[in-house]
């Protein structure tokens, strides 16, 4: 057999085209390949274990310098090599680690927590999803992460994007490590470098008075009566801003509200009388697919109710650091003093009550402290 050499620029040149590779035996099982073809060439690595088949891994070499590429080559082919002695599979892509993971929580955990994780995970782009996981990088992941940070002159958006990517984050980072648990990749130093926004959970709760609530409704309906209505309906529901703007005719039905593009997944709500009273106005002479809150005749912009709401802030004299989801604060907290529990409100407003506790603690002590008053007056006890 003639002798043949694929480290050198000068042995390759003399090698024949043909369709199988030309290996060089590096250890045990262990070989690299040059691929020669009439234009060109490429290289492979190929394991072979006792009793199994051989395993083969396309090398793509970025070095253009002929007297280097072997080099390159070769260091890649160990890298492989090193991979598979300790188990990773290569093959194994990010969108792989999101199908295991979401099994894993559908049969671990409960339905709201599975399905918003696959909401998240599964609308990940498919240039990212179709990496092996053992091959994304820091910088790949950041830029995935940081895609949802809004950039805008108001605080409150910017505080909520942030927030919002810290909870998506936290979804793909709990997939990844589960992926390193079971010994699909050997490294996860990619996402651990990565780490989550600071003091972004809530912000600052501001607290409207009726009074002040008087004043902005007065001063919405002069300004702009699309607007008025989405921000009565705030006040009257205490549903999110992208909640309200994604209801249609068809989902006010008497005195429930659906909410089907809630937060935390579709959930009906129960309306007061008012509110019922308020909505059904807003429906009045639409059809079923209409906009229940629109903007002249269409859904409402995305963050342009932002830009009105700074204009109504000043016009109605409040606090200057109020954002629109204060009709919301208003809702929940006019709710706990009026002495409905927690859970009920929780319920109705697609949150939790540990949510409601945390950022609502003054109300829901006060509520507490009177319920206690109560129970010590129907004992009867002196």
């Amino acid at each position: 057999m003639r002798k043949f050499r694929i480290d050198t620029k000068a042995g390759r040149e003399k090698l024949e085209p043909r369709s199988s590779a030309y290996y060089k035996k590096i250890d045990k099982g262990k070989s690299i390949g040059y691929l020669k073809g009439k234009t060109g060439g490429s290289w492979v690595a190929r394991l072979i274990s006792p009793g199994e088949n051989q395993q083969f891994h396309k090398i793509h070499v970025q070095n253009t310098d002929p007297q280097r590429v072997y080099g390159e080559a070769l260091k890649k082919a160990q890298e492989w090599f090193d991979l598979k002695s300790r188990g990773v599979q290569t093959d194994y892509l990010l969108n792989d680690a999101i199908e295991d993971y979401i099994l894993y929580l559908r049969t671990e955990k409960s339905n709201d927590v599975w399905k918003t994780a696959a909401n998240v995970l599964k609308n990940i782009p498919p240039q990212l999803k179709n990496t092996p996981v053992y091959k994304l990088t820091t910088h790949q992941l950041d830029i995935w992460r940081t895609s949802v940070v809004k950039q805008s002159d108001d605080p409150e958006t910017v505080r909520k994007s942030k927030n919002t990517s810290n909870r998506r984050w936290s979804d793909l980072r709990a997939c990844l490590n589960r992926a390193f648990k079971q010994g699909y990749v050997a490294d996860r130093t990619a996402w651990e470098r990565i780490t989550p926004y600071k003091k972004v959970t809530k912000g600052r709760q501001i607290f409207w008075t009726p009074e002040e609530v008087e004043r902005i409704l007065e001063e919405s309906r002069k300004l702009n009566p699309d607007y008025y209505r989405l921000i009565k309906g705030a006040l009257l529901t205490g549903a999110r801003i992208g909640e309200l703007r994604s209801l249609k005719v068809k989902d006010l039905l008497d005195d429930i509200l659906q909410i089907r593009a809630g937060k935390t997944g579709h959930r009906d709500m129960f309306l007061s009388p008012a509110a019922t009273r308020f909505l059904k106005l807003c429906s009045r002479n639409k059809t079923p697919e209409a906009w229940l809150l629109d903007y002249h005749g269409r859904q409402w912009p995305e963050d342009y109710h932002h830009k009105l709401f700074r204009k109504i802030r000043q016009l109605a004299g409040i606090n200057p650091e109020s954002t629109f989801y204060c009709a919301r604060h208003f809702y929940i907290s006019r709710g706990l003093q009026a002495g409905i529990t927690p859970d009920l409100i929780a319920k109705n407003c697609g949150t939790s009550p540990a949510m409601i506790h945390q950022f609502y603690g003054k109300f829901t002590r006060k509520a507490q402290k009177e319920a206690a008053a109560k129970i010590g007056a129907a004992l009867g006890i002196q």
